[in-house]
C-alpha cells in the first residue's frame, strides 16, 4: 500500500448511496488527486466519468463469494493503491478491505441508532425505542474520509443537462421496495395537472425491470408524461439534469436528480427523512405522513405490516403539485 498514492475508495453500491458518497470523493480528489474506487460492474462505467475518479475497479455481478473477493484484491494489490477507505462497511467490503491491508478509515452506519427510531410496532403505531440523532449519510462519508466540518456537504453532478421543454419535471415512480412507491395514477394525475399549469415537459426515468412501471405512468398521464428513451445511467443523469424538479419516493434516482441539479421533493412512505437519507434540507423538500405508524421500516417493504398504505395513497396530486410549484418558484 502506497501512502503517496491517492486513497482507494470501497463502496459497492447502491445508486443512491454512490451519488451520496460524491461529496467524498471530490474532498479527497481536491487533497490527494482522482481516487481509485471498487463499485460494482452495473455502476463503473457511470462513475468512472467523475473528474474525482482515476481508476475504477469493478466488482462483477455474481462475484459475492470470498474466492471472488480475492480474486479482485490480487488485483488491486498488482497494481498498487493507496491508503484504503472503507465507505461500505459489509462483511464483503471488510474481506476485501482486509485483503489489501486493512482500511486506514471505515464509514460509521449508525444502524442501532436507525432501528431505535423505527421502534417496534404497537397496534396502529410504532413504540419508539430511542431518539439518538442520526446523522445523514453524506455527513457520515465525509466523516470517513476525514473531512473538516465545512467542506461542501452535497453533491452536485458535473456534466451538462439534456436541453427541456419549459420547467421539466421528472417522474420518478420506481422503488426497490413496493411500499415506497407512489400509485403509477397519482403520478399520470400529477404530470397532466404539471402540464396544465406550467406547459413544462414531464419525463418518467426509471430503472432496470420497471418498464412496466413506467408505461402505466404514461397511459395515466393521457400523454402528458413520457418515458426516458435509453436506460444507460449517464443518459438519465443528463436527463434529470435537464428537469427543473424531481418528484419520487426514497430512492436513489431522487438523490441522482437532485445532484443533477433538479429540486427535490421526496414523498416518504414506510421510510423517514430522520434516518439520515435526506440531505437535501433547504434545496428540496419532503413530504412525509403524518401516521402513528410511520415510519415503519428502515428501507421500505414489499407489502404494508397494516394492509393499508395509507402513508402514500393518502397523498393526494393536488398537494404534490402545489408542493413542486413552491420549489419551482422557490430558485436554487
Amino acid at each position: 500500500m502506497g501512502a503517496d498514492r491517492p486513497p482507494l475508495v470501497v463502496r459497492f453500491g447502491r445508486l443512491g448511496d454512490l451519488v451520496l458518497t460524491w461529496p467524498a470523493l471530490a474532498w479527497l480528489a481536491a487533497e490527494h488527486g482522482p481516487v481509485g474506487l471498487v463499485t460494482s460492474a452495473a455502476y463503473a462505467p457511470w462513475m468512472g466519468e467523475l473528474p474525482w475518479v482515476g481508476r475504477v475497479w469493478p466488482l462483477e455481478p455474481g462475484a459475492r463469494d470470498l474466492p471472488d473477493v480475492m480474486a479482485l484484491a490480487r488485483r488491486i494489490r498488482e497494481a498498487g493503491h493507496g491508503p484504503v477507505i472503507d465507505l461500505h462497511a459489509s462483511l464483503r467490503s471488510r474481506a476485501l478491505c482486509a485483503a489489501l491491508g486493512g482500511a486506514s478509515r471505515r464509514v460509521a452506519k449508525e444502524s442501532l441508532e436507525r432501528r431505535l427510531r423505527v421502534g417496534v410496532r404497537r397496534g396502529e403505531g410504532r413504540l419508539r425505542l430511542g431518539e439518538a440523532p442520526v446523522r445523514p449519510f453524506v455527513r457520515r462519508f465525509l466523516d470517513a474520509a476525514g473531512a473538516p466540518d465545512d467542506a461542501p456537504a452535497l453533491p452536485r453532478w458535473p456534466g451538462r443537462p439534456e436541453p427541456g421543454e419549459g420547467p421539466g419535471l421528472a417522474l420518478l415512480p420506481g422503488a426497490r421496495r413496493a411500499t415506497k412507491r407512489w400509485p403509477a395514477e397519482r403520478h399520470g394525475a400529477l404530470a397532466r395537472l404539471w402540464r396544465e399549469r406550467t406547459g413544462g415537459a414531464v419525463r418518467i426515468a426509471f430503472g432496470p425491470g420497471e418498464e412496466a412501471l413506467a408505461r402505466a405512468v404514461a397511459e395515466a398521464s393521457d400523454g402528458a408524461a413520457r418515458p426516458v428513451d435509453d436506460l444507460d445511467l449517464r443518459a438519465i443523469t443528463r436527463t434529470l439534469a435537464g428537469c427543473a424538479v424531481a418528484v419520487g419516493g426514497d430512492t436513489g434516482l431522487l438523490h441522482l436528480a437532485a445532484a443533477a441539479g433538479a429540486r427535490p421533493l421526496g414523498l416518504f412512505g414506510p421510510t423517514g427523512v430522520e434516518m439520515g437519507y435526506w440531505p437535501w434540507a433547504g434545496v428540496g423538500a419532503a413530504l412525509a405522513p403524518d401516521l402513528p405508524c410511520h415510519p415503519c421500516t428502515l428501507y421500505g417493504s414489499d407489502t404494508c405490516p397494516l394492509e393499508h398504505h395509507r402513508c402514500l395513497r393518502d397523498l393526494d396530486p393536488e398537494a404534490v403539485l402545489e408542493a413542486a410549484l413552491d420549489l419551482l418558484g422557490g430558485g436554487r
